[in-house]
């Protein structure tokens, strides 16, 4: 194995992993039916930061009618903010960054 996976990596605008590891998103659908994230949600993802550089979060709708399956997050209003904040600090305080999958089932 490379041993440049362990080695940092700065993106242009600045941001920087500690390593090429990754969480590829999963779909866990265990966000609440107005797709506000639960607290079983953060404990999924705040078990898997760490080790990884970045922790990419399952797919989030970005408009209502636009939610593929139900248990989706969405971050299609300002009240979806406090929980994708806990989510963000939860992945954050086990030293990784938090990214968002963004999606739109086209309906």
């Amino acid at each position: 194995m490379s041993k440049e996976i362990f080695d940092t990596f700065k993106f242009k605008c600045g941001a920087e992993l500690k390593n090429r590891v990754l969480m590829a998103p999963m779909t866990i659908q265990a966000g609440y039916f107005d797709g506000s994230v639960t607290s079983e949600m953060i404990d999924y993802y705040q078990f898997r930061a760490g080790d990884a550089s970045a922790i990419i979060v399952e797919s989030c709708f970005v408009e209502n009618h636009g939610r593929g399956f139900p248990g989706a997050i969405g971050i299609d209003n300002d009240d979806k903010i406090p929980g994708l904040k806990r989510l963000a600090e939860a992945i954050q305080a086990k030293g990784s960054k938090a990214i968002l999958q963004l999606y739109h089932a086209g309906r």
